[in-house]
């Protein structure tokens, strides 16, 4: 197709789809313009014109747009410039704004075209088991004089397995852009297919003879057979030192860049390759290397936030690594290994809230840590030496009494003070065992990491003071460390989080321009790692994280237009980091607490009925999430600030009896089971919906029910100075006496 003057091309077709079936759209998109036309209808007279030889080009927005800076308008100008629109229909694409958006552009830019718009079924796995009618867009439905459609929803090609055959669903889309009968298309289709496949059949039977041919020479031939088998077995070791050095060399420069994708194919490469190896020849060396792509999987998943798929491959690791410790008990480097499973698998547990499982298996690494430095090993671990070998098992030890301290206080079991103490004596140790290796880098991240969580303990208990300086300690030996290792991803990523972690503090201190400069200079830095790896969730995360509180830190200053947009930003992207497949607890946590955030910020700014609709979506994700896990403390705290939040705009937009039933709903949430800091938290959101409660029924005229309300909620608030005094205002006025 020829080029406009401006030297934007003309399309064929426009496929239109949404991001949960980017895969089924590449897959057609590349089947589309690799498809040859048979001969012997190329240059024939179409409805649409002469018969091309391919259907190229064909637009798909993540291959043609990589580069734009105008999204927006390159878009619609692509619209314009395609013939027809082919919609990947699905239930996400059903919900997306986007794709309905574009086939009403579509239908705007072609107003003598309408009947371009094709419809397909996905064959993704959101559409597998969804009715046809559940796959349409809105723009879609109802429509008549579109092809293939009648009254109510579109007659697409179903290209999900069990349907339509996929092969002829996908030639009665090339008849309908080609403008060729469907039938004398299969027809052709058909015969150009025999005919390759008698050529086929015609080059496996010469092939089959000169196979016969060869099978009767090697019968005699034994020398040959041995010399053969000695080849196998070479390649075999040549493929053994090629699954070495993904899971060693090339493992270590993608993690230390960051760049998990990278290496997600190789490792799966190495964990189909294992699946090929005879059980007569899996020894101790196969099980380490097969053990070690499965964490390095598991990690890899952790940072996409699969966390489900993760601790299956960390478990997995496990059974091997057990495997491991029966042939070898008295290896230390095999009893680290299985500890380092363990570890790994109570970090993933600890990040979804599941405290007390996470703390046996921390546990279970301790013990497992001790026991090696009992021993000796045929392994210096990368220290070098036997002494640097105990050196840096002694520093594991340390670092997981650091976490299980911490997990200890959060299931509510340990004193606040020893726990503290455990902690910041665990940080101590770790420093100085650093020292004792003469700052090795390895250990000095290890203080960096410890330091950063003895800052978030001592802050949870506000003991800011005592947070502040091991936060800065962190910062400072972080910003040592990476001057000497310019080039490591994930210390940059670690030090802008302890960055952030003080920022927030700051701000929960009212320290606010401090805070702000720190945090601006963590969001710069995060957007830089963020940039060349926009798949990484857990850098998006991190990015949205410091959007949420550069959001505070404009909402503190009264800049709610700046507010506004970070905090936009920010939903966008926890939005997207659910799309594409986040499924820890964390994400959709994290989605709904944003949302309860911009709902405060759009009420402030004016727009209530935006505050509204962000609040009630908080409410409903945190609601499924208390559902799901019943059990779990993080879903219930958050869920009554979610109800305070919503029960505020609804009172700001004058909707008092639906805030009232808000109130009390949050009211009902009881706190049994929670740990200490989490009962603290929710006590303190109980006091705010009482108060919330009261204001409502003070302006329903609700006099005595308002002054019992206040009381309620003087007697929980201990710490916020201003809700005691609205309460006590209340009754005041009420004329309720306040003891």
């Amino acid at each position: 197709m020829s080029a406009s003057a401006s030297g934007f091309p003309r399309y064929r077709a426009f496929i239109c789809y949404a991001r949960a079936d980017r895969f089924a759209a590449k897959e057609l998109h590349r089947w589309l313009e690799r498809y040859r036309v048979p001969r012997r209808l190329v240059g024939r007279d179409g409805e649409h014109g002469p018969v091309p030889v391919r259907l190229y080009p064909i637009f798909r927005d993540q291959d043609e747009l990589a580069a734009s800076t105008d999204l927006g308008e390159r878009l619609r100008t692509a619209l314009a410039r395609s013939e027809f629109l082919l919609v990947l229909c699905s239930p996400a694409a059903a919900q997306s704004r986007w794709v309905n958006a574009e086939i009403e552009t579509f239908r705007a830019v072609h107003p003598r075209n309408r009947d371009r718009v094709l419809a397909v079924i996905a064959a993704s796995d959101s559409s597998t088991s969804a009715e046809p009618e559940a796959c349409f867009p809105p723009a879609l439905r109802g429509t008549d004089g579109v092809r293939g459609m009648k009254a109510g929803y579109p007659l697409a090609a179903d290209f999900r397995r069990g349907r339509d055959m996929r092969r002829d669903a996908k030639l009665r889309l090339v008849a309908a852009l080609l403008g060729l009968p469907f039938d004398e298309l299969r027809q052709r289709d058909q015969e150009r297919r025999l005919g390759v496949l008698r050529n086929a059949l015609m080059a496996v039977g010469v092939i089959g003879l000169i196979f016969a041919g060869l099978a009767v020479f090697a019968l005699g031939q034994r020398e040959q057979a041995r010399k053969a088998e000695a080849r196998a077995h070479h390649a075999r070791g040549e493929a053994e030192k090629l699954v070495d050095f993904i899971v060693t060399d090339l493992n270590r420069k993608a993690w230390v860049g960051e760049r998990p994708e990278v290496l997600e194919p190789a490792v799966e490469k190495v964990l189909s390759y294992y699946e090929t190896v005879a059980p007569e020849e899996i020894d101790l060396g196969v099980l380490q290397r097969r053990s070690a792509a499965l964490v390095r999987h598991g990690l890899n998943l952790q940072k996409r936030m699969r966390g489900d798929r993760a601790l299956a491959a960390l478990r997995t690791a496990g059974a091997l690594r057990q495997r491991m410790v029966r042939l070898a008990p008295a290896d230390a480097g095999v009893l680290a290994s299985l500890a380092e499973t363990h570890r790994f698998i109570g970090r993933q547990l600890r990040s979804e809230g599941y405290f007390a499982e996470a703390r046996r298996e921390l546990e279970t690494a301790k013990t497992l840590l001790r026991q090696g430095m009992a021993m000796p090993s045929s392994d210096a671990g990368g220290a070098g030496s036997l002494p640097g070998y105990a050196l840096f098992i002694s520093a594991g030890v340390r670092l997981l009494e650091i976490e299980t301290a911490d997990l200890s206080l959060l299931l509510d079991d340990q004193d606040p003070t020893a726990a503290v103490d455990e902690v910041v004596a665990g940080v101590d140790a770790l420093a100085e065992l650093a020292a004792q290796a003469g700052g090795a880098p390895a250990l000095e991240h290890m203080v960096i990491y410890a330091a950063g969580e003895c800052g978030d303990v001592l802050t949870r208990l506000g003991d800011y003071g005592k947070a502040e300086r091991y936060y800065a300690d962190a910062i400072a030996r972080g910003e040592g460390l990476l001057a000497r290792t310019p080039t490591n991803a994930i210390l940059v990523k670690d030090l802008n989080e302890v960055r952030m972690s003080l920022g927030k503090m700051l701000l929960e201190t009212a320290r606010w321009e401090e805070g702000a400069k720190v945090l601006l200079g963590a969001e710069a830095e995060l957007r830089k790692l963020a940039a060349d790896d926009p798949t990484n969730l857990a850098k998006l995360d991190l990015l949205a994280t410091a959007q949420e509180l550069r959001g505070a830190v404009a909402r503190g200053a009264g800049e709610f237009d700046v507010a506004l947009t970070c905090m936009r930003e920010a939903v966008e992207l926890r939005e997207r980091i659910v799309e594409d497949g986040g499924s820890d607890l964390r994400a959709h946590r994290r989605l709904a607490l944003a949302l309860g955030d911009w709902s405060e910020i759009e009420m402030a700014a004016g727009d209530g009925a935006q505050g509204v609709s962000a609040a009630t979506k908080s409410v409903e994700i945190l609601t499924r999430l208390n559902r799901e896990r019943p059990g779990e403390g993080l879903p219930r705290e958050d869920l009554v600030g979610a109800h305070e939040k919503l029960g505020s705009a609804l009172r700001k937009m004058k909707r008092s009896e639906e805030a009232v039933e808000v109130y009390r709903a949050a009211l009902e949430i009881n706190d049994e089971g929670l740990n200490r800091v989490s009962r603290l938290r929710l006590r303190d959101q109980r006091a705010r919906c009482w108060l919330g409660l009261a204001r409502v029924l003070w302006d329903l005229g609700k006099t005595v029910d308002a002054a019992e309300a206040a009381r309620e909620s003087l007697a929980m608030f201990e710490q916020e100075a201003k809700g005691r005094a609205e309460a006590e205002s209340i009754l005041a006025t009420a004329g309720v006496p306040l003891n």
